[in-house]
């Protein structure tokens, strides 16, 4: 027989393995995190979509305000005016579907 084992009858090993059951449990802290959930949420806005708003207005602010340094640069001449509304807008798209 190898060193360290132990011949025990049935009698025994059903009386003394609940209270090894109990032992090992007690000292080992084992939590079930199958049913865990995590949620991430913005903390200076209620929503997603309102954080999202918000960081696209500020970036479309800073875009609109070249646009009309853009314009009084051009002195609103005739046919640069929608040329430029035209560059703008696409801008404008792209910056919503994140790109």
């Amino acid at each position: 027989m190898p060193e360290g084992l132990v011949k025990i009858s049935t009698g025994l090993y059903d009386t003394v393995m609940p209270m090894v059951h109990n032992q090992v449990r007690a000292q080992l802290k084992v939590h079930d995190l199958s049913n865990m959930r995590c949620v991430i949420e913005p903390t200076e806005f209620s929503s997603w979509s309102q954080a999202r708003n918000s960081l696209m207005e500020t970036r479309k602010c800073a875009m609109k305000s070249e646009l009309e340094s853009r314009l009084a640069k051009k002195g609103r001449a005739l046919g640069t005016d929608a040329g430029i509304r035209q560059e703008f807008e696409e801008k404008e798209l792209a910056i919503e579907s994140g790109a």
